[in-house]
């Protein structure tokens, strides 16, 4: 089911920097941009993939900043809508492009590309909005978490849930069949659905010290949320399945056990990998949950990264990009893994006009979600997994094969596979000359090949996938053990001086 990540909380991106899998990274700032606030605080998408930043400087207005991939625009917060020296923690963009903007001890904000409106408060709050997050969800909703306050705004009218909604820090929404909104606290986990509340804590999930400041949501529908304290050097990651909680453990090595560490952030990736920040005023840690295996990172820090604690909101984009907004580190993207380049492809290089189905696969690809596939004339089938099974035809010609893998990032360098295609035409008189004979087929245990000529003929008998199982000769008539060959189709391919006779027989 579809599932979306709302807002994204504090992010450690000095690290990006020295992924093991040379992974490049650029970082914005006023001086090599078009932003002119030196402050990144957070940001959103649009549904136009365009990004929005709030950044300010000391002593100015808050500035919300939009980013195209090319152009930087830039909108002045007029004084009388938020004061000077202030800035946003928070922002959401719903289906109507309205950027929603949130300040702690201040209002919630809403820009709609030309217009300001404030938000200071709403019926039935018990406070002022002094917002601490903000989401939309999947039927448009606005979702404000104010002090002792959660508040939905559908876009005509509010309605207030009075449920001690103080230090919220991130909302999610996914599709479960009923409409579902999560949020999170540092002690606890709130879910409403179908108008139903449920409060995860310790108490009720069996987890000692339960809670987190963020969640993500993977495409299996499970919940995800890193522990927010941890001490020493084992990490906990909580999953909620929609029935039970389970906890994963990870020992981070060669670190000092001396501190408490925080994790502030989690992403997931097309690839359902859990992405986690580990930091600490002396050291971070980039650790990646894949396929059950914590592959951990360690970067001690320098003078120049050391205490750095002020990435906020972080994000992925459409394209796989991750977006951190560092304070006055400014924006950073760390660039989108690439699909790695197939080591080989592996399938017959010689093959004979008319021959069928034939078989070419490569070893899977690191960071690919699919595969592109492409034949000389003449080959025929599609593919877009790391298989493919095509139809050699009549007028198949010789050339190159080549397979690339594929994400929302990009494709990948492609292998390439150098295939000749022999002639089909073996004069019939010829043939029936020769009048080559397999039996039984399908065989068991034993391949019989026969023919009528009393000259040495060499063969070779190949799998689809065109790797040679077997190669001898035969005068005649000779007899072949494939009692230990795994069943499926194979081909045999006998060398005349006319040419190559192919002959296929199944192994049972």
């Amino acid at each position: 089911m579809k599932t979306k990540l709302i807002t994204f909380l504090i992010i450690f991106t000095v690290l990006f920097s020295k992924i093991n899998f040379a992974q490049s990274f650029t970082k914005y700032t006023p001086s090599n941009s078009g932003m002119i606030g030196s402050n990144v605080n957070c940001g959103a998408f649009d549904k136009q993939g365009n990004i929005w930043i709030s950044t300010w400087n000391s002593g100015s207005n808050a500035i919300l900043t939009k980013f195209d991939g090319i152009n930087w625009t830039n909108f002045i917060v007029p004084t009388n809508i938020i004061p000077l020296n202030s800035y946003f923690t928070s922002i959401a963009v719903d289906n109507l492009n309205n950027k929603w903007l949130g300040s702690p001890g201040n209002a919630l904000i809403k820009f709609d590309g030309a217009n300001w409106t404030r938000y200071d408060t709403v019926a039935g709050m018990i406070q002022n909005f002094n917002v601490s997050a903000l989401g939309v969800d999947y039927q448009n909703n606005l979702w404000v978490c104010s002090g002792s306050n959660i508040a939905k705004f559908n876009g005509a009218n509010w309605t207030i849930f009075n449920i001690n909604g103080w230090n919220i820090r991130q909302i999610a929404s996914c599709q479960e069949g009923a409409h579902t909104v999560w949020f999170t606290t540092p002690d606890s986990v709130l879910r409403y659905s179908g108008g139903i509340w449920t409060t995860y804590k310790s108490s009720n999930t069996g987890i000692t010290k339960f809670g987190s400041t963020s969640i993500a949501i993977d495409n299996n529908n499970h919940i995800w949320i890193p522990d927010y304290f941890f001490d020493y050097d084992t990490l906990r990651l909580f999953e909620y399945d929609g029935i039970n909680w389970k906890v994963h453990y990870d020992t981070i090595q060669n670190l000092s056990l001396t501190t408490t560490k925080d994790v502030n952030s989690i992403l997931i990736d097309e690839f359902n990998n859990k992405i986690l920040p580990v930091v600490d005023i002396n050291f971070c840690v980039y650790t990646t949950y894949k396929d059950t295996i914590f592959i951990n990172h360690p970067f001690l820090a320098s003078s120049n990264i050391a205490g750095f604690y002020v990435g906020r909101y972080s994000q992925i984009d459409s394209m796989g990009n991750i977006w951190a907004f560092c304070a006055n580190l400014g924006l950073w993207k760390l660039n989108c893994f690439p699909p790695g380049t197939p080591t080989s492809i592996i399938g017959p290089t010689t093959v004979s006009k008319g021959q069928g189905l034939v078989t070419y696969k490569v070893p899977p690809v690191e960071f690919a979600s699919s595969y592109v596939w492409t034949f000389p004339n003449g080959f025929v089938g599609t593919s877009t997994t790391d298989s493919i099974t095509v139809n050699i035809g009549n007028i198949a010609v010789s050339g190159n094969i080549t397979v690339c893998g594929h994400s929302r990032c990009s494709n990948g360098s492609a292998a390439t596979l150098n295939v000749t295609v022999t002639p089909m035409g073996i004069d019939e008189e010829y043939l029936s000359l020769l009048n080559i004979r397999i039996y039984p087929n399908p065989a068991k245990d034993k391949l019989t090949i026969e023919t009528n000529l009393n000259s040495k003929i060499s063969y070779v008998i190949e799998n689809l996938l065109g790797q040679k199982i077997y190669s001898s000769f035969v005068t005649n008539k000779a007899t072949i053990d494939v009692s230990f060959y795994p069943k499926g189709i194979y081909i045999l391919k006998l060398n005349t001086d006319k040419g190559i006779v192919i002959k296929k027989f199944v192994k049972e």
